[in-house]
């Protein structure tokens, strides 16, 4: 495909869009540009050009970096050029003004605005609350699903409906209620007989066949579920006893250490973190009586968990010192409220995130 033909397919049809004010339809003719033409120097000039415009300024340099290297003609080559030198000393300039207090408090007002909709309400459609997940029998189901919170798997299979209604008969949540396996169940079984029952249980995954009984992890380990149920099934009432004591002891340690592989088999930093963070955070279990540095090891398992790892690492290659940010929020008084880098949910997103850290 020659030049002309890219850029009446592509490049005119997207400029067009963008004088229109439909950026969303002009970035579809670019990104379509970008896979057919094998990344065409002049069409991520132009992506990059439509980028910038729209403030979206990392993704904007690095497509400048493209075109930089693809476009053959010097007047392009060094038009790209200018972007990644324009857009380089602009990051160097963000990085030199960060202002950490101000990003800190950003995301905990931030993470409170959304932690009704996204947390509360969410797992309240499926009777989870701050009065039910308190009982030892609604606990173990709560807990019993969180230890399926892992890859393959995504969270919305993991939770299924009403949330997730595309996975209505396919989720974690629906099998183990399909088994039977609630509180006195679990008392009641021996492990190997567990282990059978969610060796025969099987769930689609991309595809192909999942069994619920084993997680095993490309870089070695692996997750045996009925030893983790069995172990929940034992510490159930211990732990739902130190949630109800929370509110009094504001004693967060000792609750992290009855959760805790290998207390209950499966529940590594992050996960038994997450566990912490939507009952006492989330659905506000004790958390006013908990001093905020007693959650600053729970905010550092947080930042373990696949996600929200990935999108620290991105601002580490911002500039921004996560540690720093999380002895900042730890200050203002919540460091749990790092989960907002979970919600980035998009470019956009992100960008306007880092817009608080100037």
């Amino acid at each position: 495909m020659n030049w002309r033909e890219i850029n009446r397919r592509y490049v005119e049809p997207a400029e067009r869009a963008w004088r229109q004010g439909r950026l969303e339809a002009a970035e579809a003719f670019f990104k379509r540009g970008l896979i057919v033409t094998n990344n065409d120097g002049y069409v991520a000039l132009r992506y990059a050009e439509l980028l910038e415009s729209g403030g979206l300024l990392e993704s904007a340099r690095e497509m400048f970096r493209i075109a930089e290297r693809k476009l053959p003609l010097e007047e392009f080559k060094g038009r790209a050029k200018r972007g990644v030198e324009r857009l380089s000393r602009l990051r160097t300039d963000r990085k030199q003004q960060l202002n950490y207090s101000r990003l800190a408090g950003y995301m905990i007002k931030e993470f409170e605005r959304r932690r009704t909709a996204e947390y509360v309400d969410y797992f309240g459609r499926m009777g989870f609350s701050a009065s039910t997940v308190l009982k030892p029998e609604v606990l173990f189901r709560f807990m019993s699903v969180i230890s399926y919170d892992m890859r393959p798997l995504s969270y919305e299979q993991v939770w299924g409906p009403p949330n997730h209604q595309e996975f209505d008969g396919n989720s974690v949540r629906q099998a183990l209620e399909e088994l039977g396996l609630d509180l006195n169940r679990v008392r009641q079984l021996d492990e190997n007989r567990l282990r059978e029952m969610l060796r025969k249980k099987h769930l689609r995954v991309n595809d192909e066949v999942f069994s619920i009984h084993l997680h095993v992890w490309p870089e070695g380990g692996r997750v045996d579920h009925a030893k983790g149920l069995t172990q929940l099934g034992t510490n159930t009432e211990t732990i739902a006893g130190l949630l109800r004591d929370i509110p009094v002891t504001g004693n967060i340690q000792q609750l992290y250490e009855a959760i805790r592989s290998p207390r209950v088999h499966g529940f590594g930093p992050a996960l038994t973190s997450k566990t912490i963070l939507f009952v006492v955070r989330c659905f506000g279990v004790g958390f006013n009586k908990v001093k905020p540095d007693d959650l600053r090891f729970v905010a550092d398992g947080i930042l373990g968990e696949l996600v929200v790892q990935r999108r620290a690492r991105r601002l580490q290659a911002e500039g921004i010192d996560v540690t720093r940010l999380v002895e900042e929020l730890t200050r203002l008084g919540d460091p749990l409220s790092i989960e907002l880098l979970y919600l980035l949910d998009n470019e956009k997103d992100f960008e306007s995130f880092l817009g608080y850290a100037h």
